[in-house]
């Protein structure tokens, strides 16, 4: 029969405990990170959306070339969810208007779009 004091290697009670503590402390970084990144893609599909909105309204006031300025706000309604979007325009110096778009989605998120488009009636 073997007596366990002598002679036997293994661990101690406190550098078991303390291996745990280390193991413990992964598992939550890892779990936070894994619920930070979820709650940034659940965001997505509207940002996405949102891009789409805003470079759909760039590329219209480029196609149609209003006349004078385009109205401020509007509404747009996209993959089941309606987008608000503001408009501003200055002229530039080099006979360019400078035109930013704003998409925002129902829950607040959005995008900026910033476009150069040539002044009416050039």
């Amino acid at each position: 029969m073997r007596r366990l004091g002598t002679g036997t290697r293994g661990f101690t009670l406190v550098e078991l405990l303390i291996a745990i503590l280390i193991l413990s402390i992964a598992s939550v970084a890892g779990y936070r990170s894994m619920t930070q990144s979820q709650t940034v893609m659940a965001g997505m599909p509207v940002r996405v959306l949102a891009l789409h909105v805003a470079h759909n309204e760039l590329q219209q006031m480029r196609l149609v070339r209003l006349g004078g300025e385009a109205p401020e706000a509007s509404s747009v309604e996209m993959g089941g969810m309606s987008f608000d979007i503001t408009r501003s325009s200055e002229a530039t110096r080099g006979g360019l208007r400078n035109v930013t778009v704003r998409a925002v989605g129902p829950d607040g998120t959005g995008v900026l779009a910033v476009g150069y488009l040539p002044v009416p009636g050039a």
